[in-house]
């Protein structure tokens, strides 16, 4: 007895954590409990609750619970400790669980590998007998293999910008829509429509608009996610001025095309743009007549010069313009630059009346009385001599009053 009260001052109480899981409780392991399991060779503290638990234990009465499995009669008793448990887990439903006849039949039917449900997996989950019976069909479910539904738990649902440009808008991609395209090896996100354009596109539809080029009977189709970005950039579907596929085809098929210098005696040329060479395909018009890129830097040096009227000896006061462009023509010609000698405006249009009258007949018989020169309708036109009678000799004589 020596021995044994002084081996029982080295026991102190232990405080033990209660057996069942969830609680946050303990108990306590006596001294003399301790000396007692020893004494049968445990060293082990035993399993027990803490006295929270046990008292509710003490007040729960096992109960029968119908066999989970569709259709089956029977029935699995629900323990006080199996009801103690889930209470602390938060379980207010008893768990769904097959009566022992259930139970063995589960145990007999072999476990089915049933591929994953994600696209691109090629791994399996396991169909066990006890789900097989609880299922109450004989056709597996569609479901993840683990791997799959770790990653799964570990994505989490993205925002992603609507793929209409200039939309703020965003849609939704799950999780599972990332792990459909992590196992077909895609990391970026597919493009979409935001809900409020997909309501939009859904109400368009594709429209068929007539060529740009106005000689062209040509068409092109405007496509509904053209008008649905029109609708988000301007606010309207307004249709934009386009070629049809065959003028487009035949835009990208013209070249650029060399023409000659207009100017005379000039041997450079100027490019005509393919564009432009297009456009005048199109309308059926002729190639321009413009200056090569060193006779318009020479023009850029020249300035008209107003020169007197080549009819200045008989009084005009009139000019004319010697433009800069005859003037640069005068010098590509390779001849010596002199001004010309022409008529001033006004003298050009006496000379172009004139032409008509420069034959004078007389006005009673039609006889030819003479021939003006230019330079008799110029002095006519400027009033330095009188306009000739359109009367001949006979006819004035017979006009003549008898004395």
């Amino acid at each position: 007895m020596k021995n044994t009260g002084s081996f029982m001052k080295g026991l102190k109480e232990k405080k033990v954590p209660c057996k069942i899981q969830g609680c946050p409780n303990h108990w306590f392991w006596s001294a003399e409990e301790q000396l007692m399991a020893l004494a049968e060779g445990n060293t082990e503290a035993p399993r027990r609750m803490c006295p929270s638990c046990f008292a509710q234990f003490d007040q729960l009465q096992p109960r029968d619970q119908p066999c989970a499995r569709p259709g089956c009669t029977g029935s699995w008793q629900y323990g006080k400790q199996s009801q103690l448990q889930d209470r602390l887990r938060g379980r207010v439903q008893p768990p769904l669980r097959l009566c022992p006849e259930c139970d063995a039949k589960a145990a007999a039917l072999p476990v089915l590998e049933v591929p994953c449900k994600m696209p691109g997996c090629a791994n399996t989950w396991a169909w066990t007998g006890r789900d097989q019976l609880l299922s109450g069909v004989s056709t597996p479910p569609a479901k993840m293999c683990e791997s799959c539904y770790q990653r799964w738990r570990e994505l989490e649902d993205r925002s992603v910008p609507c793929q209409v440009k200039g939309c703020a808008g965003t849609w939704t991609w799950t999780r599972a829509a990332q792990l459909e395209a992590l196992n077909a090896g895609r990391g970026e996100s597919p493009r979409r429509f935001c809900a409020d354009c997909y309501e939009k596109f859904k109400g368009l539809s594709e429209q068929t608009r007539p060529c740009r080029i106005e000689e062209c009977g040509g068409t092109w189709t405007w496509s509904r996610m053209a008008q649905l970005e029109a609708l988000v950039r301007d606010g309207s579907a307004e249709p934009p001025a386009r070629m049809c596929p065959a003028c487009s085809s035949e835009l990208s098929g013209a070249e650029d095309q060399v023409h000659p210098c207009r100017i005379p005696g000039c041997r450079g040329t100027w490019i005509e743009k393919r564009s432009a060479v297009f456009a005048r395909t199109k309308s059926g018009s002729p190639p321009p007549r413009r200056m090569c890129d060193a006779c318009a830097a020479s023009m850029e040096t020249l300035s008209d010069e107003e020169l007197p009227c080549r009819y200045a000896r008989y009084g005009c006061t009139g000019s004319f313009v010697w433009k800069r462009e005859s003037r640069l023509r005068a010098e590509k010609s390779g001849r010596a630059v002199v001004p010309p000698r022409k008529a001033c405006p006004s003298c050009e249009a006496a000379l172009s009346r004139g032409a008509k009258t420069a034959a004078v007949h007389c006005a009673t018989c039609g006889v030819f009385i003479m021939q003006l020169s230019d330079d008799d309708v110029i002095q006519i036109h400027l009033k330095h001599r009188p306009a000739p009678e359109a009367l001949c000799q006979a006819c004035r004589t017979s006009q003549k009053p008898e004395t």
